[in-house]
Parts: structure tokens; sequence; C-alpha cells
């Protein structure tokens, strides 16, 4: 299992992105989990059929697709897919994704590993932008437990000098 201190490239579903993770040797492939923006114009199953990764999981973040009006299927039906491909999926939810995508997100994490990855940018996600400050974009790994979406943050080393 990929460990919670794994490497998390932001990458697109472009070729090059995915050579580079098919060519990943065993040891790099294990400690790397990679997040891939879907881009509603690209079919990431096609790139995964021609160039399967060497990573345990993919991480697969919706954010840019648009919602349908209805039931919110595509993250399930990307999973089922994936799934028949032999690629484990770890979806990737955002604080503004409606209830339904959600939901949807959530039976796709069960499908696979109960595990799902929160991203936070509070630059973009908060009520106030500029309140927010310059902060980078952050992510959690964390388990989805037993049928519930109650997530368990990941566990971050204090930085040296910080108090409690």
């Amino acid at each position: 299992m990929t460990p919670d201190g794994a490497y998390r490239p932001i990458l697109r579903p472009r070729r090059g992105e995915f050579a580079a993770l098919a060519h990943l040797s065993a040891d790099e492939a294990g400690r790397v989990l990679p997040i891939v923006e879907l881009n509603p114009a690209i079919s990431v199953l096609a790139l995964l059929r021609e160039l399967p990764p060497r990573t345990e999981m993919l991480a697969l973040d919706f954010g840019h697709v648009p919602e349908p009006p209805g039931p919110v299927q595509q993250p399930l039906s990307l999973a089922d897919r994936l799934a028949r491909l032999g690629v484990t999926m770890v979806p990737v939810l955002r604080p503004y994704e409606s209830g339904s995508r959600l939901v949807a997100h959530g039976l796709a994490a069960r499908m696979h590993r109960k595990r799902a990855i929160p991203r936070l940018q509070p630059h973009a996600d908060a009520g106030n932008p500029d309140a927010a400050g310059p902060v980078k974009s952050s992510y959690a790994c964390s388990n989805v437990a037993h049928g519930c979406p109650g997530l368990r943050p990941a566990r971050h080393p204090r930085p040296a000098g910080a108090h409690a």
C-alpha cells in the first residue's frame, strides 16, 4: 500500500505524464500516488489502456469536469471501468462539489480501497479569498470508514520549534 507520506504529483491527462508513470521502477511506483486533474475533452481511459501506470493507485480529480444536471455518475462509472482495467481509483474530494457527486465519490472509493484525498485550496475555496492568504494547495490522504463518509485526517510532522 502506498505510504501516507507518498509523493503526490498533480498531473494533466497527457501522454507524457502517463509515459513517465509507466516507466517508474517498482520501488519508485510504490512511493508515488499521482493525482490526475481530469479534462472532459481528453479520455483518461485511452491513455491508461496505452500506458498503464506502474503505481498502485491513481487519484482522479473531477474538479474541472462540469457536473451534469440530475444524478451524477461520472466518478462511479469511471471507477467501474478502471476496475476492469486493473487500475485502483482514489477519488479526489473538493469542498464545493455537489452532494450527489460526493456520494458518487464515496461509492467509487468503496468499490476500490475505501480511500479518498480531500483537496483543499484555501485561497480558492474561502468565501473571502483575500483573507485566506498565500497558501498552496493542501492534500491529506484519508480512509473512508466502513460505508461512512467520515475521514481520518493525515498526520503531518510538526515543524521544529512549533508548539502544540
